[in-house]
Formats: C-alpha cells, sequence, structure tokens
C-alpha cells in the first residue's frame, strides 16, 4: 500500500498524524515536496519531517522525498529509507506551463510578452534601465532594496515594493510601499505588468539567499529574453552556467557570484545595475540589440530543460500512474503530462 502527502495541504499534520496511527500494511510513502525547496520542514518546523523520517525508518516504510531544489542542496541525507528526489528544472516546467495556458498567456501576449515566442522583446520600445518586483519582504530582498538606496538607483527603474518588513534596520532607505503604475490585477506572478516588456533588464529578486532556487522568478527573465541578475545564493549565476545557459559577461560583472557576504555582494549587483540607470533609451535598445541573440539563446535552453524527462525524478511516473489511479488531483501530475506532451519539441 501507498500513502501520498503533498506539502501545501493545510491538513498536512493531521493526514499524517492519521498515517502514523494507521500506518500497517504500508510500504511506501510520496512526500511531494517538488514546489518548495526547504525540503527538511514541514509546516515550517523541521521536527516535523525528522520525526516522520524517524517514523518510517522504524517502520521499515520507504519514505521517497520529491523537492524543486538543486543537488548541491543536501538537506537530509539519502537513507535506506529517506531517498531525495531532486528536481531541479522543477520550476522552469510549472512557469512555462502556467505561462502558456488561459488567461496568464492572453494577459501578458496583450502587452507584447507572447511566451512562445522565441524572439519575444526584440520589437519592443525600452523605457526603463530595469525591473524589480517584491512581493513578500523577505530580509535578503531587503539588502538588496537597501543597496539600491545606497546607489540612488530606486527611481530609476521601475521596483516594486508591496509590503513591509519589520525585521531588517534599513540603513540607506527609508522604506515605503512601492507600486508604480502597477495595480491589483497584476497580484499574480505570471501575469506581468506593462512596464515589465519596456524595461531593459531584470533584477531578480530569488527566494532563497542560501540554497539554490531557479523559481519562476527566475524563469520569467529567461522565457521573455530578458537581461538579468538574480539576488540569490552565493554561486547562483555559476549553476546556471553550469546547466547551460549563457552569461551575460558584456553587460555585467560576474564577481560577485563568489563573495560570501550577502550585503557586499548585493551591492556589487546593485552597482551593476547603476551602469545603466542614466542611459539613454537609444543607448538601452542598441545594448539590448547586442545581446538579443544570448537571450534567444537562454529562452531556448530553458524551454529544452522544461520539456526535458530526463530533467525529472523517475519517481514521478510511478507517483503520476498512483495518483490517476486514485482520482488524486495534483499539480505534480499536471506538469508530468506536460511534459510528456512537449518533449522533444523544442
Amino acid at each position: 500500500m501507498i500513502q501520498y502527502f503533498t506539502i501545501w495541504d493545510v491538513e498536512l499534520l493531521n493526514k499524517i498524524q492519521t498515517f502514523k496511527e494507521n500506518s500497517i500494511g504500508i510500504t511506501k510513502v510520496f512526500f511531494d515536496g517538488a514546489i518548495e525547496y526547504q525540503y527538511d520542514y514541514i509546516a515550517g518546523q523541521k521536527k516535523h519531517m525528522t520525526d516522520l523520517i524517524e517514523f518510517c525508518k522504524d517502520r521499515k516504510i520507504e519514505l521517497n522525498i520529491i523537492t524543486g531544489t538543486h543537488p548541491n542542496n543536501v538537506l537530509i541525507e539519502n537513507s535506506e529509507y529517506c531517498k531525495i528526489h531532486y528536481w531541479y528544472t522543477f520550476w522552469l516546467s510549472m512557469a512555462l506551463h502556467r505561462l502558456s495556458v488561459s488567461p496568464n498567456y492572453q494577459i501578458n501576449n496583450s502587452i507584447g510578452l507572447d511566451v512562445m515566442n522565441f524572439g519575444v522583446g526584440k520589437n519592443l520600445p525600452i523605457k526603463y534601465p530595469f525591473i524589480s518586483m517584491n512581493k513578500a519582504p523577505k530580509i535578503h530582498r531587503a539588502i538588496m532594496m537597501d543597496m539600491l538606496a545606497k546607489h540612488n538607483i530606486l527611481d530609476k527603474g521601475v521596483v516594486i515594493w508591496r509590503e513591509w518588513c519589520n525585521n531588517y534596520g534599513f540603513k540607506h532607505w527609508q522604506q515605503e510601499q512601492l507600486l508604480r503604475d502597477q495595480k491589483d490585477k497584476f497580484m499574480y506572478q505570471e501575469m506581468l505588468p506593462i512596464e515589465y516588456s519596456i524595461s531593459f533588464a531584470q533584477l531578480v529578486p530569488e527566494s532563497d539567499e542560501q540554497i539554490f532556487t531557479l523559481s519562476e522568478k527566475t524563469s520569467m527573465a529567461l522565457y521573455f529574453n530578458k537581461p538579468f541578475l538574480v539576488a540569490g545564493c552565493k554561486g547562483f549565476h555559476k549553476i546556471l552556467q553550469n546547466m547551460g545557459f549563457a552569461l551575460y559577461d558584456e553587460l555585467f560583472d560576474y564577481s560577485f557570484d563568489e563573495v560570501e557576504d550577502i550585503t557586499i555582494r548585493y551591492d556589487m549587483i546593485a552597482q551593476n545595475f547603476s551602469r545603466y540607470a542614466n542611459r539613454s533609451t537609444n543607448e538601452l535598445k542598441q545594448i539590448y540589440a547586442s545581446v538579443f541573440e544570448k537571450c534567444v539563446y537562454n529562452k531556448k535552453m530553458a524551454f529544452k530543460l522544461a520539456t526535458s524527462k530526463s530533467n525529472m525524478p523517475a519517481i514521478v511516473d510511478e507517483l503520476s500512474e498512483y495518483l490517476l489511479q486514485n482520482n488524486i488531483p495534483s499539480g505534480i501530475q499536471s506538469i508530468n503530462n506536460f511534459i510528456q506532451t512537449h518533449e522533444n519539441e523544442y
């Protein structure tokens, strides 16, 4: 018998407790955590995951944890009764799937952002030197905002700061809500504001500053031919390069990527964007044209990785079959179907 859990289930702790009380006959557990990166946590606490691992080990139940993070992010050691399945291209697949369906596709396409067009962005005007969109006010994002303020470029690009950060002491910025022209209809991460289409580059505030997370945030820049830098973990761009993506060496100095101190690292990222803060729109358009083919190359690479079944853990097929047979709706099954439908197209 099989037991299935998904990390975003609001009743997850109750379901795990019920499983512990009725585990006789269960030989395998699927824990779908693909959508998250901190796969050693359940409901915000590491203890809950540790308890589940120990329970399965004691009863010789095979626990399979699927995570959307990179194999270099070892939070739990693989063992006979606890197997970690890394799906580091999960969010590339998820983002492409979401961007290509209604209403996301129609809304983005209406402002010149056709995700299915490899030449997207080529003929669009450029008004802003960069865009950075922040929703959850995480500390590393607050540090990045502080560094943009330090270099006096917060008002040069389009910077969105929706929610207040109360656990970081800003040194250079007097915190305020920044929405620009973005209204509530653009609250959803797959529906982009018009400012995105007319920005030269993107500063991506990734999900985590310690773990490599290639989420929908970085995926957007890849799918819409946008030069970008990521405020994420140390070595983020080196991992991108190892995945097959080309870096924009003509535009940016990537020496920050190996800097340990996050404030210094983000300061250096801000300096990169300050180079373009006062460029004319004509200059930015010419510079963009000079790297456009590299943008297209990266978009094609993203499509290839997102639709390659070889990047998906083999166990996802087994899980999808179980979900199908038991009529259990699941995002992971939808992504699997999407990949199978589009494999080898790109």
